[in-house]
């Protein structure tokens, strides 16, 4: 598997087993993972602020999650998020 913001395949295991963090750029990725369980990491229905000064540039990450439906549908999601806050701050 590779890190799909920057071809990496250096990635490391997180709490949850479905998802990985690259270990060069610090972006989250998921082959698999509950619509629930993506609050883990981001949340994917708030919005950051607007970053105003660069300072706050340095603690946005990436993330690409495959998430699974209950219905049985499997949805792409993708963007990046405040890892403070865990809000995003772009998406697609």
């Amino acid at each position: 598997m590779k890190c799909t913001a920057c071809n990496s395949t250096e990635l490391a295991a997180t709490a949850h087993h479905r998802v990985f963090e690259c270990e060069a750029c610090g972006g989250l990725l998921s082959t698999g993972i509950y619509r629930g369980d993506t609050s883990e990491f981001v949340n994917l229905y708030e919005w950051h602020p607007e970053v105003v000064d660069g300072s706050e540039e340095d603690e946005q990450r990436y993330f690409d999650f495959t998430i699974l439906s209950g219905d049985g549908s499997v949805n792409r999601v993708h963007g990046w998020f405040d890892r403070a806050s865990k809000r995003l701050t772009q998406v697609g």
